[in-house]
């Protein structure tokens, strides 16, 4: 019997040790505080701003790490401007830079050709020319083709040598025949040049050299005589060219000339020629207008 209270003793010594082994191991299960009532922060969390209760961050969202930037995409801090969607800083400048308010370039802009330009000048024409007073008797508006040829001195002068073929247009000849005319105009001729705007460009200058001409008479094909002359020349050029390009401009050109004969030659069929110096011809005046491209 006595033995059996002692098996019985030992055995509760055992059970309570057991158990408060067990109390010291394992913590106790936290208690979920009733609805309403803020919870209380674990161990080892920083604490709660004054005035503030402590919010823990919702299940599964990743906890800032302390002098971490923020992720792309967290919102900016309290009073950080926050970028407008769809922004992009305009083209053409630095990062960050913006233009001043208000400014921006018109629609279409582009820079305005040069008021003058340098080097190399061709102004080739065409056009039409009418003689006049007496010199013009029997005769109707002819063609004219040339060209003046030569460099610039500077935006405003350039020196230019010009030749001008004159069509001749014949009238009143009798039937039967046929009349062939030229004349041909090889002077020096300089221009001025100024820039009326952007775009535009006046120009104006003498023209002073020599002429020659021909004109032979045909009856049913077979010649009848022909008669050269030359002498000298003279007058002006002056026209308006508008810019469609940096290097090219078209426009038109008035051109005056007076033809003064100081040598007249006749070859008959069968006969040698025959040349006359100093005559006394009426001089030729011829008024042209032309059409042409200035480069």
């Amino acid at each position: 019997m006595r033995a059996v209270r002692f098996f019985l003793l030992a055995a509760s010594v055992v059970v309570v040790g057991h158990g408060l082994a067990a109390a010291q191991t394992t913590p106790p299960p936290q208690e979920t505080p009733p609805a309403g009532q803020p919870q209380q922060p674990q161990q080892g969390s920083p604490p709660a701003p004054q005035g503030q209760e402590y919010q823990p961050p919702p299940q599964g969202y990743p906890q800032q790490q302390q002098g971490y930037p923020p992720p792309q995409g967290y919102p900016p801090p309290q009073g950080y401007p926050q970028q407008q969607p769809g922004y992009a800083p305009p083209p053409g400048y630095p990062p960050g830079y913006q233009p001043p308010p208000g400014y921006a370039q018109p629609p279409g802009y582009a820079p305005p050709p040069p008021q003058g330009r340098s080097g190399f000048l061709a102004l080739p024409y065409i056009g039409f020319e009418n003689h006049l007073g007496s010199s013009g008797d029997d005769l109707g508006v002819g063609f004219v083709l040339g060209a003046l040829l030569g460099g610039r001195l500077n935006p405003q002068f350039s020196l230019n040598g010009e030749i001008t073929i004159n069509i001749l247009n014949t009238e009143n000849v009798p039937s039967d025949y046929d009349v062939t005319a030229y004349e041909v105009d090889v002077t020096f001729s300089p221009l001025f040049h100024a820039p009326v705007s952007a775009t535009a460009e006046f120009v104006v200058g003498p023209k002073l050299g020599f002429f020659g001409g021909s004109q032979e008479a045909r009856y049913l094909g077979t010649s009848t005589g022909r008669t050269s002359v030359n002498g000298l020349a003279g007058g002006f050029n002056a026209g308006m060219f508008f810019a469609v390009s940096p290097s090219t401009s078209l426009g038109g050109m008035l051109s005056f000339t007076i033809r003064d004969a100081t040598r007249v030659c006749q070859k008959l069929p069968g006969a040698a020629e025959d040349c006359v110096d100093d005559v006394n011809l009426n001089s030729e005046k011829v008024l042209g207008f032309n059409f042409g491209a200035l480069f």
